[in-house]
């Protein structure tokens, strides 16, 4: 008896049944949906079974038990598909955009742009293209990975090319891998041979030789960098002191005393600073664990984690807050992510727009929002009392 249009939220639904669900339709723990028709845009989380569903573009499937048999075709699995916590998925042609999570066994299957896999046990035999990511994955061989592939908790990698923007975070060893521009590395224990370019960051590890490191190169909490040609951006960390360096695009300063007067540009990257002032951040700026930003431009791609407070600050596309207690006079654009939110007042939604573990909007209501197609909303306890406000 529901008309559901796009950017609809329905949350704690037990069971949904001869429903047509439109684009951004948003459906969690969902007991059973069968014989339902699923658009664009369209999320469930938590459903048990889920069989002789017609699953289009964008449909995002989150701790789904058993999906065995399921058409997958154009409209069906294609761009911006998100899979959660299957533990098998059998006989699937998965298309750009997949996303799959906490897959034990992922085998035969053609994953193409975008596709996302964490946890996986094993992923072998399968062309992995731009913007491929893994998370916890113990083994991934002869696979190519890559502009903008994420690997994280990886044991091993070997023999595998990562271009563009390739992310790798926990990787105990990567031998005979080439990264390129944008290439992210965490607490990696060794990496040899390897050639980082524009951008790269390499986070814990404990020791790097015969790496050229350029533009935008960051390294943190290294027992030593020797040897090292590092160029604009080169950052060390937990230096005495670093004073008369010249921090470009990409800059890096991490548990610095003080930062001050330094045009930190585009990929600007502060970690765990107590103050950062009177600094222009730029597209594509990180800044984690911070306690106050004030008075700063902050742009397309900018990333907030841990942020305590973030007033009159304007926030572009793809701006993404973690863990923010209050976001006030805040403009927020498409693309723009919070998580663990307890209150929003008075912000514009606009498309794409995903609050996670929100316990209050505008008093447990949504009140003068805009939502739009896609807009996604999780685990909020009440809107509108169990309504969606238009």
């Amino acid at each position: 008896m529901c008309s559901l249009r796009e950017g609809a939220v329905y949350m704690k639904v037990q069971s949904i049944r001869e429903n047509s669900l439109y684009a951004g339709a948003v459906y969690t723990r969902v007991h059973s949906i069968r014989m339902c028709s699923l658009y664009e845009g369209a999320v469930y989380m938590k459903v048990q079974s889920i069989r002789e569903n017609s699953l289009y573009a964008g449909a995002v499937y989150t701790w789904v038990q058993s999906i065995c048999v399921c058409s997958l075709y154009v409209g069906s699995v294609y761009a911006g598909a998100v899979y959660t916590q299957v533990p098998s998925i059998r006989g699937c042609s998965l298309h750009e955009g997949a996303v799959y999570t906490r897959v034990q066994s992922t085998q035969r299957f053609s994953l193409y742009v975008g596709a996302f896999y964490t946890r996986e046990q094993s992923i072998c035999g399968c062309s992995l293209y731009t913007c491929a990511v893994y998370t916890k994955v113990q083994s991934i061989h002869v696979c190519s990975l890559y502009e903008g592939a994420v690997d994280t908790r990886v044991q091993h990698i070997s023999g595998c090319s990562r271009d563009k923007g390739a992310v790798y975070t926990r990787v105990q060893y990567i031998r005979g891998c080439s990264r390129y521009v944008g290439a992210f590395y965490t607490k990696v224990q060794s990496i040899r041979r390897c050639s980082l370019y524009e951008g790269a960051i390499y986070t814990r590890e404990q020791s790097k030789r015969r790496c050229s490191l350029y533009v935008g190169a960051v390294y943190t909490r290294e027992r030593s960098v020797r040897e090292h040609g590092l160029y604009e951006g080169g950052v060390c960390t937990r230096e005495g002191s670093v004073r008369g360096s010249g921090l470009y695009e990409g800059a890096v300063c991490t548990r610095e005393g003080s930062v001050r007067g330094s045009g930190l540009y585009e990929g600007a990257v502060c970690t765990r600073e107590r103050s950062v002032r009177g600094c222009g951040l730029f597209k594509g700026a990180v800044y984690m664990r911070v306690q106050c930003i004030r008075s700063c431009s902050v742009y397309e791609g900018a990333v907030y984690r841990k942020v305590q407070s973030k007033r009159g600050n304007s926030l572009y596309a793809g701006a993404v807050y973690m863990r923010v207690q209050s976001i006030q006079g805040c403009n927020l654009h498409e693309g723009a992510v919070y998580k663990q939110v307890p209150s929003i007042h008075g912000c514009s939604l606009y498309v794409g727009a995903v609050y996670t573990q929100v316990h209050s909007i505008c008093g447990k209501c949504i009140r003068g929002c805009s939502l739009y197609a896609g807009a996604v909303y999780m685990r909020v306890q009440s809107i509108c009392g169990k309504c969606i406000c238009r």
